[in-house]
């Protein structure tokens, strides 16, 4: 078992102990700490590339927390739910326990020096795989802004640990989260709950003043969230006018100061790079696989980050695959796996091309690599692994791993439902098949429309399905 701490008190002591003293009316941010945010920054381009505008800002709106919404109240459950498919988690793999202290005793006045507990989460090997289990002081039950912000903290952590992301070179790997938050999209949440202040009272001996203070000092992190969007030219981003008070301050101070002290993670053809690969990424959404090649190739042509190379030789190999060009998306995957063999992605694509390219013992090997990665995503793995059997008429173990894909869903897979038609159309089972190939159609995948129109032009003719 492993405990990891959110409550580290040296990391947020240290960037806290200069800032009691900071001109409150003027933007100020220690020499150390934005050497600090500027490490970490470098850092995180190194580990996931120039930031992209791709990802999406969250919100605490019923678009991205529909389960927390739907239930009318804030709780751990709905909250958990809501931040898993946010960060792509198996929700499955989280369990939680409230802990009680002094502060939930009633009528005990109380005094807390530093940061208090609130928040650790421990790491357990079950089935070989990590599951998560998070100690949540009772109290925060009370204060949703802070139950929220803790539980973003540990997820933003666990997706790491998904990812196999790791931290031994990292100095205060705990403030880093925070950083990893604004990278993906959770800055604004973030930033709007680090402080929160209020009072209570019995209504006859007692009353409680409490403050909530985050271990990154607010000024810290207004730079850092202004100094992530200026990565992108952002200066102004609309969820700007929901922060309140002198969280907006210090954020347009912070946009001010780095607007005249300059940024120097700014890199222009990076920006356009990843412009360019979001362009890409959205003609792929709309199923355009032929702009979204030439956008890709256009991108790498432009960036110097052999990461965003790996990402867009993938990407271009995969966009080939949807064309139904494998022997032009095998040179792809392979050099993309140049870059990174380790790349569990690109190991499943190839060894997909490879499968319907009808070399399936070359396919076998590149799933089976794929698995061994640990970042691949299981159910494409398993849709592949079905299609090998299929091609081997093996067809017992292409229905168990068609199965196996189906349980794995974490996001949707690509043409799982219209490779699960065909496999039932081969062995008979139409009516079935054309249930599967009906909600390919309403995914609006091209491949499954196509067959689906053979079908419906001649109904009688099934031998080729």
């Amino acid at each position: 078992m492993e405990r990891i701490a959110t409550d580290n008190r040296r990391a947020g002591d240290r960037l806290l102990k200069n800032y009691y003293l900071a001109d409150k009316n003027n933007f100020w941010i220690s020499d150390t700490d934005k050497e600090w945010v500027h490490s970490s920054f470098s850092w995180l381009i190194e580990a996931y590339g120039y930031p992209s505008k791709n990802v999406k800002t969250k919100l605490f709106t019923e678009e991205f927390f529909p389960a927390t919404f739907s239930s009318k109240k804030i709780d751990v459950n709905t909250l958990i739910t809501d931040l898993c498919k946010l960060s792509n988690l198996n929700e499955k793999k989280f369990t939680y326990e409230l802990v009680d202290d002094a502060r939930d005793i009633e009528g005990m006045p109380y005094e807390i020096h530093g940061h208090p507990f609130e928040c650790e989460m421990e790491i357990n090997l079950v089935s070989d795989e990590d599951h998560y289990h998070l100690l949540l002081a009772k109290t925060l039950l009370k204060y949703p802004g802070r139950l929220l912000l803790n539980l973003i903290i540990e997820t933003v952590k666990a997706r790491q640990y998904e990812n196999r992301i790791s931290f031994e070179e990292v100095d205060e790997p705990d403030l880093l989260m925070y950083h990893i938050g604004i990278y993906s999209g959770f800055g604004f949440l973030l930033y709007q709950n680090l402080v929160e202040q209020g009072k209570s009272s019995d209504g006859i001996f007692w009353e409680t003043k409490w403050s909530f203070v985050s271990i990154i000092p607010v000024q810290v992190m207004a730079y850092s969230l202004a100094l992530f969007y200026n990565l992108m030219e952002e200066n102004d981003p609309v969820w700007r006018k929901e922060l309140k008070g002198d969280l907006q301050k210090n954020y347009d101070r912070a946009i001010e100061y780095i607007n005249q002290a300059g940024n120097p993670l700014f890199d222009k053809q990076e920006l356009t790079a990843r412009t360019l690969y979001n362009e890409g990424d959205r003609y792929y959404l709309q199923k355009d696989f032929v702009n979204a090649i030439a956008t890709f190739q256009k991108a790498l042509f432009v960036t110097k980050d052999v990461y965003l190379k790996m990402d867009l030789n993938n990407f271009i190999g995969y966009s080939y695959l949807r064309r139904e060009e494998y022997a032009k998306s095998i040179p792809y995957f392979q050099k993309a796996l140049e870059i990174n063999p380790g790349y569990g992605y690109a190991n499943d694509n190839l060894g997909f091309a490879f499968i319907m390219s009808g070399d399936l013992e070359s396919g076998k090997f590149y799933l089976h690599t794929a698995l061994k990665t640990e970042n691949n995503d299981a159910g494409y793995s398993y849709r592949n692994f079905a299609l090998y059997h299929q091609k081997r008429k093996e067809y017992e173990q292409a229905e168990e791993y068609f199965q196996k894909a189906f349980n794995n869903t974490i996001i949707p897979i690509d043409l799982l439902e219209y490779f699960y038609a065909r496999f039932l159309f081969e062995i008979g089972a139409k009516e079935k098949a054309i249930k599967y190939l009906k909600n390919s159609v309403d995914k609006g995948e091209p491949e499954a429309i196509e067959l689906m129109k053979e079908y419906l032009d001649d109904r009688n003719n099934v031998k080729n399905f």
